[in-house]
């Protein structure tokens, strides 16, 4: 390739060369070259004699005349080149900027030695730059919710041209735009609106990234001078996330919510609603958790169970796009304390009519205390009920003795005004009932016979009280009071102690007797202690047992679980997120539109209730409808809630 040149070419007359001077001007906005050509000849200073006469002659360019000689020539044997014309011819070049090009001399001078010139020659000329270049597209953000201007480079090779833009995702237009073009180097703004932005997004629903093509186009008019394209990453803004704005927490026990607005320890459960939130930039969204009091749930809507500690606790609900993409709700639930109503104490002893303790009464004095929660919100929503019940030792059947119903929440401690009709003969059973809004306490105690120093029966005598034997007619020894017994006793029957029992010493056989009856060799010791069982019980052997694992009652019809001791489960085992699929035939067959109503009966006449679903969709005889997909992937996802504690197993 070149713009300008010489070449030769030959005659048929030895002694006389010709050639052709070229050169070309290029026109890159027209995309055409001007050739100028001069055709010239030399005779050798060897020859004897000159050639002169009226020449016939031809100057060719790219197979057009451009020159005709048809004058007097005289060509001197000197050496010397003289032209013998000159012409020019402007030419066209191909779309894509090349050309080739002939040149041709023809004809000599008629009657000389020198009438045929041969000549043909063909030359290719510089391609003229067409296409304009794309030099840099620099990456951007997209999804802030602003216009984002793109940074185009480019480099042009005429004034004359214009670029026509065009952003792609795949094969999916984005945006086009024009611009006037000036034949350098330059930097073009072209702005992405938002409407383009939200396309972008629309066709990356799962990811925050995307690779987008630039293609530039070079115009000369309505003339299509060709194409070009480069590739950049546009980044999805940091600000598109999704929005969680409301998590809503409900008291699951109805007993609570009756009375009070607070969550109380060991009574409310909560149910938790995700209840106000949404995806941004085409993304849906596809996961739920929360974390709570250590706990860790998974859904859009899920129950705590039963709060088991007080203190306020953060509630911190998360949701997650289609991206990865996650935003957050924490709230602050508080947890007020509250336990079941507690007996302190509760005693009950013979007395006169003036309260004053008698062995022999027949009146009874009946100390009582115990405490209630208090749950305080706005007023006092708890209560407290205190009730004394009594019935003969003999009897199944409590006669409700005092009743009590607190106006305002205090701890009960008090005596009562004594209670009369208990005869010396007989023993008596008392209950104690504490009673608040949500359970009742009961505590139990006795009131044996009357005291004496000693009573005597038709078969048996009593010691310190009066003989009962209400319960038991063959009972020969009843005795009230502490017993001290110095020396060894022997025990064959049945022995009911009523009070404590304080043995100083057993029999060498007695306590490793007591161990064996409770713990024999198989049992399993679980504790939250690390001391070894057989420290505790001198004698015994056992061995640590079932580390990191939970115990199942045996199921002899169940291949898993019908042999003591075998193991299975894994708490690697991995859970994929699923959706249940439901296959449904219609009555027709063929294709049309057929319709299904999905749902629960609600009655015996099978009308369909709770949660109805209507499909309808062009199907043969069968068509499948998919649930939600549920669940979360990944390992360590279906670990029960567990608590860490020691278990030894006898061995010995």
């Amino acid at each position: 390739m070149a713009l300008s040149g010489t070449v030769y070419g030959t005659t048929n007359n030895t002694y006389i060369d010709v050639r052709i001077t070229w050169s070309a001007t290029q026109n890159i906005a027209a995309n055409t070259s001007t050739i100028s050509a001069t055709a010239q000849v030399m005779k050798d200073s060897a020859s004897t004699s000159g050639t002169f006469g009226t020449a016939s002659m031809s100057l060719y360019i790219d197979g057009t005349v451009v020159k005709n000689n048809t004058s007097y020539l005289s060509i001197p044997a000197d050496g010397v080149w003289r032209t013998v014309m000159t012409g020019s011819k402007t030419v066209t070049h191909a779309s894509n900027g090349t050309k080739s090009f002939t040149l041709d001399f023809v004809g000599g001078i008629p009657g000389t030695s020198y009438t045929v010139t041969n000549f043909a020659y063909t030359g290719t000329l510089d391609t003229i730059p067409r296409n304009s270049l794309l030099t840099s597209f620099a990456a951007f953000t997209y999804g802030g919710g602003e216009t984002v201007n793109l940074s185009v480079g480019t480099t042009s090779y005429s004034a004359d041209f214009t670029a026509n833009f065009q952003l792609k995702l795949g094969s999916t237009s984005i945006g086009t735009w024009t611009a006037n073009l000036n034949g350098t180097t330059q930097t073009h703004s072209l702005s992405l609106t938002t409407a383009q932005q939200n396309t972008i997004m629309s066709l990356t629903p799962t990811t925050t990234s995307a690779i987008l093509t630039m293609y530039l186009t070079t115009k000369y008019g309505t003339t299509t001078i060709g194409t070009t394209s480069l590739n950049t990453t546009g980044s999805l803004s940091t600000s598109v996330v999704p929005i969680l704005s409301s998590v809503t927490v409900a008291e699951g026990n109805s007993a609570v919510s009756a009375i009070t607005t607070k969550k109380l320890k060991n009574l409310s459960n909560l149910n938790v609603n995700f209840s106000a939130y949404s995806a941004n930039g085409s993304a849906s969204i596809v996961s739920f958790s929360s974390t709570f009091m250590g706990a860790t749930y998974s859904g859009s809507n899920f129950n705590t169970g039963t709060l088991s500690s007080s203190g306020s606790y953060a509630l911190v609900s998360t949701i997650t796009d289609s991206r990865g993409r996650t935003a957050t709700l924490s709230q602050d639930i508080i947890v007020s304390d509250y336990a079941v109503p507690s007996v302190t104490s509760f005693t009950v002893q013979r007395c006169n009519s003036a309260g004053v303790l008698d062995d022999m009464g027949t009146y009874v004095k009946v100390k009582r205390a115990g405490t209630v929660t208090s749950i305080y919100d706005t007023s006092e929503k708890n209560t407290i009920t205190a009730k004394i019940y009594s019935k003969l030792k003999s009897s199944s059947t409590w006669t409700l003795k005092h009743t009590e119903v607190g106006t305002t929440l205090s701890a009960i401690n008090d005596t009562l005004s004594p209670l009369s009709g208990y005869l010396t003969t007989s023993t008596y059973d008392f209950k104690f009932e504490l009673i608040d809004k949500f359970f009742t306490t009961t505590s139990l105690t006795v009131v044996s016979t009357g005291g004496v120093v000693m009573s005597w029966g038709e078969k048996g005598i009593g010691i310190g009280k009066i003989l009962d034997t209400s319960t038991d007619v063959n009972r020969v020894l009843d005795v009230g009071g502490n017993t001290n017994i110095s020396g060894n006793t022997t025990i064959s029957g049945d022995t009911t102690v009523g009070g404590d029992l304080n043995v100083s010493s057993f029999a060498s056989n007695t306590k490793e007797a007591l161990v064996d009856l409770i713990y024999p060799i198989g049992s399993i010791y679980i504790t939250v202690s690390t001391t070894n069982p057989s420290i505790l019980f001198p004698g015994t052997t056992w061995s640590a047992y079932a580390a990191g694992r939970v115990l199942v009652g045996q199921d002899t019809a169940n291949s898993n679980f019908d042999t003591l001791e075998e193991t299975g489960g894994s708490a690697d085992a991995v859970v994929v997120s699923h959706s249940h699929r439901q296959k449904m035939n219609s009555n027709d067959n063929g294709l049309g539109n057929h319709s299904w109503h999905v749902g629960v009966p609600d009655d015996a006449s099978s009308k369909w209730g709770a949660f109805p679903v209507d499909v309808t969709a062009t199907t043969s005889t069968r068509s499948y409808v998919y649930t939600e997909t549920v669940g979360a992937s990944g390992t360590d996802k279906n670990l029960q809630p567990y608590i860490v504690v020691n278990m030894w197993k006898r061995i010995s």
